[in-house]
């Protein structure tokens, strides 16, 4: 007790004996007291604080906090910084629940406490503030149902913290998914959340928007009736929205839709922003509703339009995949050629070139041997898929199938000994659009 003493005395004289910048700094300064003696007080107690603070004593430095808050609330920033830190300190040292909980609302009255005197703080006011409030809840008791109360207060004030904002909608679609909120109060949060974010500027902001649209599309809440019920009426009501739109088009887009509103909402937001994914949103669907030949117009417009090669290279895959659906074995070749000149480590350009060869060459060539070579091509792509798609691929089990059946049906030794061809041997095949370098085999 006689060192605490003479730790509070020491503390007082430096304050006094520090000069006339110090003296000046705080006793003329109303928000440390009315008198003088107080206005001592307060700055002997900030120094306390940082001193307990400096000794990782927390306990002590959570009694001057609270003194701090009673006698001069508008001091210093440091109270609720200091006594934020010490609270959860605190909390992490803490032996019960019970004691857990008593720490946990002493924090979340610093914060507010904090918002009382410093709301108005240009840069850590009431906006920063409940964003701190809303994550240390979520850092101490993200279970705690309070928490998604605090994450609102803390978006009502501006804030746009990528990964609050994540945390957020991650309890709401548990909340959802446990009975606890309904599809359509998911949905109008999504709304509101989705706009918000999109004011974000933070480095992983665009990362929180695509983690928050992932999250509904596999929360179970967004089918297609459900969207257009919601979502249909706002954009009637505001139809030059144009982020609005964007966010129902990839809400639609996700979940599959093929309702006619869909696609005038979609031809319509195309002809004003004609974008590549705009074109590709179009070119999926009107392949899922039966025009495989308008999908593959604008799919050819997306491609086109990209720029970024492997957001081509994607784009290429998916045309490959609707050439191949509607037999046009030509064209699903010359977008997979396409992808392996982008990137001739890509697994699926070689596996959609090997089903574009193997399809065509029936048609494209015009005598039994010749077709029989392009068989040797089919395998040459298809053990290039095997390298480079990943060993638990289900593909690969296909490859291995496809791999054994084109083999069977490679030219007999005697077709080869005829044209005076030998196994291993270089050999150019030229069978109609279907060409390339290539290795005699025999069955």
């Amino acid at each position: 007790m006689k060192a605490r003493r003479f730790y509070l005395l020491v503390s007082a004289a430096l304050l006094l004996l520090s000069g006339p910048v110090m003296a000046q700094s705080y006793r003329d300064n109303p928000l440390y007291g009315e008198t003088l003696a107080d206005r001592d007080a307060t700055a002997v107690l900030l120094s306390n604080l940082r001193g307990a603070i400096n000794e990782k004593d927390y306990n002590r430095a959570a009694g001057y906090v609270n003194q701090l808050v009673a006698s001069a609330p508008r001091a210093s920033q440091n109270t609720y910084i200091f006594g934020a830190l010490s609270y959860l300190n605190k909390f992490q040292k803490a032996t019960t629940p019970a004691q857990q909980q008593v720490i946990l609302d002493s924090l979340l009255w610093i914060h507010d406490k904090r918002i009382e005197a410093f709301g108005s703080h240009p840069q850590q006011g009431e906006r920063y503030i409940r964003t701190r409030k809303a994550l240390d809840m979520l850092q101490l008791a993200a279970s705690d149902p309070r928490f998604v109360g605090f994450a609102q207060e803390a978006f009502a004030a501006g804030s746009t913290e990528p990964n609050l904002a994540v945390r957020y909608f991650q309890t709401l679609v548990t909340q959802y998914q446990a009975g606890n909120l309904t599809a359509e109060e998911l949905l109008n949060r999504y709304t509101f959340l989705a706009a918000h974010m999109e004011k974000a500027t933070e480095d992983k902001a665009q990362e929180a928007r695509d983690a928050i649209e992932a999250l509904l599309a596999t929360s179970g809440a967004a089918d297609c009736q459900m969207i257009e019920r919601i979502f249909k009426p706002q954009y009637e009501a505001d139809p030059s929205n144009i982020e609005l739109a964007q966010r129902i088009l990839a809400l639609l887009y996700r979940a599959k839709c093929t309702s006619p509103f869909y696609m005038e909402l979609l031809e319509r937001h195309y002809a004003a922003n004609p974008t590549p994914e705009l074109a590709l949103q179009l070119a999926s669907t009107f392949q899922n509703n039966g025009n495989p030949a308008k999908a593959l117009e604008y799919m050819r417009v997306a491609l086109d339009g990209e720029q970024d090669p492997e957001k081509k290279a994607n784009y290429l895959l998916q045309a490959a995949g609707m050439a191949l659906g509607t037999h046009a074995y030509r064209d699903a070749a010359g977008f997979a050629r396409q992808v392996i000149a982008l990137d001739g480590e890509n697994g699926f350009g070689y596996y959609f070139l090997a089903n574009a060869l193997a399809g065509g060459a029936s048609s494209a060539c015009g005598g039994d041997f010749e077709r029989r070579t392009v068989y040797w091509l089919v395998v040459d792509n298809l053990a290039q898929a095997r390298k480079f798609l990943p060993a638990d691929d289900p593909r690969q089990e296909d490859i291995g199938r496809m791999i054994g059946n084109m083999a069977s049906n490679f030219p007999e030794q005697s077709e080869t000994f005829f044209r005076q061809l030998t196994p291993g041997q270089g050999y150019s095949v030229s069978c109609g659009w279907i060409s390339g370098r290539t290795t005699v085999r025999e069955r």
